[in-house]
């Protein structure tokens, strides 16, 4: 019994974490301190339960449902929080009926992470590629925005820039642009020359730029995303 759960507990994990986050968010003076720490757990367990669902044979439908339920909270109810939290709070000094209007949308990013999550458990998944953004790495994204105000990217959370950014990536949610995986079959060169090539693209930044860089290592991916596509279309012709 315990070893056919294990996964539904790891996801569980995942779920509280999202949990967590609204809470501390709501009720917390400082209501983004801990939400990078949660996502990260959040993450972990996103990841573990798959892998073990898959080592011990375990995969059920119960367990697909829960997983996408635990994700809905952690990477599309926290990200818009986080969207909500930086529209909302006027740091560009928009008259606060405007500055509210925008922030309420925020909330398309939960919306757009249902239908994001609903598609994928219809359609499945693809072993070497996502079709779309997957919603971790949109939740990765605006997590990151935490850390910019007072920094050199701060521009990123300018409610102009936000707002774009929101409807850009809410619309790569649902798309079927082919975002490659960082799933190593092996670690050859020949294969993995995309996957190799963003690690070194995200060390970089993290090492120039620390934390700040987090949100531009997801601009990052969907740019080279869309340049492998290129490159393999001009392949194919």
């Amino acid at each position: 019994m315990f070893k056919r759960n294990l996964p539904n507990y790891i996801t569980s994990i995942n779920l509280l974490c999202g949990i967590s986050a609204i809470v501390s968010f709501a009720y917390l003076d400082d209501r983004l301190r801990y939400i990078p720490v949660l996502v990260l757990i959040g993450l972990v367990a996103d990841f573990l339960d798959g892998f073990v669902a898959r080592i011990t044979k375990s995969a059920s439908e119960i367990g697909k449902q829960l997983d996408s339920l635990a994700d809905l909270v952690t990477f599309g109810v926290v990200p818009g929080l986080i969207a909500v939290y930086f529209l909302k709070s006027d740091p560009f000094q928009i008259e606060a009926i405007e500055s509210l209007n925008l922030a309420l949308l925020g909330l398309l990013i939960p919306v757009f992470t249902a239908w994001r999550l609903a598609k994928f458990n219809v359609d499945g998944g693809n072993y070497k590629h996502f079709k779309g953004l997957a919603s971790p790495a949109n939740a990765i994204y605006y997590v990151g925005l935490i850390f910019l105000p007072d920094s050199q990217f701060s521009f990123f959370i300018d409610p102009i820039f936000l707002v774009s950014a929101v409807f850009l990536l809410s619309a790569l949610l649902v798309s079927n642009l082919p975002m490659f995986n960082m799933k190593f079959d092996n670690f050859k060169w020949k294969g993995n020359e995309i996957r190799f090539l963003y690690l070194f693209v995200v060390i970089s930044l993290l090492l120039f730029f620390g934390l700040q860089a987090i949100s531009l290592c997801i601009i990052a991916y969907i740019f080279m995303s869309m340049i492998n596509n290129l490159f393999k279309n001009e392949i194919q012709s």
